[in-house]
């Protein structure tokens, strides 16, 4: 017996040009990190060997969230494989002080828009 698939309506035309906007982003991401995630931490007291993740980037996440004024920009994305995605959005406080997530009192330091 075959199962009946449901029809959706159209989606928006804003929508949808949104949609693809931002996956077109997140694989320029991910191929500026030559598709590995960049999960980094000290590894020494004063930080100065650093250890890497090893996975792959599955995930593209936004440094300054949108919801903080943050852009689809290149230099706003960084390349996270699924796990530690995860763990930016648990560990907000931790992902600040090490300088992998920017909140809205940075934007001083942020880049200019053309």
């Amino acid at each position: 017996m075959r199962r009946s698939r449901i029809k959706h309506p159209p989606m928006d035309p804003k929508r949808q040009e949104k949609r693809e906007r931002r996956a077109t982003w997140a694989v320029a991401v991910k191929a500026r990190d030559n598709g590995f995630c960049q999960r980094y931490e000290p590894i020494e007291p004063r930080g100065r060997v650093w250890f890497g993740c090893t996975k792959k980037a599955t995930d593209a996440h936004h440094m300054l969230a949108r919801s903080q004024g943050g852009t689809d920009e290149l230099w706003n994305g960084l390349g996270l494989c699924h796990e530690h995605h995860m763990w930016f959005h648990d560990h907000r406080i931790e992902a600040q002080a090490l300088g992998l997530l920017a909140h809205i009192g940075d934007c001083s330091e942020l880049p200019e828009e053309d």
